[in-house]
């Protein structure tokens, strides 16, 4: 089960020719009255990625993948104004630690080599701290609860757990789903 978009499943295999790395998923839907601009979103893949990664692996041995996120034409026109929990979590994180942005504070946290038997656990504390008990805006809360009904068909078909590579954002709310 991978974050990208499901509408992508039975091209995925597209993926695998002879491309140069980065190659990426461009979705477009144009909304039916025309009138108001269309939304378009992309999902890119280069070697370093988690998502690359684990097609690869599943690749090898063989394992069945499937793209688990609510495709582009799928996602709700309305524009939610509910603050960006976000950001203003990742802004409290920033005061804290006195860092400048958000790609220091990065590279502080997570891209010390040395620290990389620590980095599974440390990033599911700073997802979770970043996330909190928010329930996200209503977009990822449309694009969980499609990735959380993707997991459980997968779970019904495998008799157990499944493995789920998906952004640290939607981890601790796919946990609790």
């Amino acid at each position: 089960m991978i974050e990208g978009p499901a509408d992508f499943n039975d091209r995925v295999d597209e993926l695998f020719l002879a491309h140069q790395l980065p190659v990426a998923i461009y979705s477009y839907c144009q909304y039916q009255d025309g009138a108001a601009p269309g939304r378009g979103a992309w999902t890119p893949f280069a070697e370093f990625s988690p998502e690359w990664q684990a097609l690869q692996a599943a690749r090898r041995i063989q394992a069945q993948t499937y793209f688990i996120d609510l495709p582009c034409w799928a996602q709700s026109e309305e524009v939610d104004d509910s603050p960006d929990t976000q950001e203003e979590s990742q802004a409290l994180l920033l005061r804290a630690t006195r860092m400048d942005n958000s790609d220091t504070l990065w590279d502080h946290l997570f891209e010390d080599e040395s620290q990389q038997t620590a980095l599974p656990s440390a990033l599911a504390h700073y997802f979770a701290q970043l996330r909190g008990d928010s329930p996200g805006d209503a977009l990822n809360r449309q694009r969980e609860a499609f990735m959380a009904r993707w997991i459980g068909w997968a779970m019904q078909q495998n008799n157990g757990d499944v493995l789920v590579v998906c952004g640290g954002w939607h981890a601790p709310a796919l946990a609790k789903m």
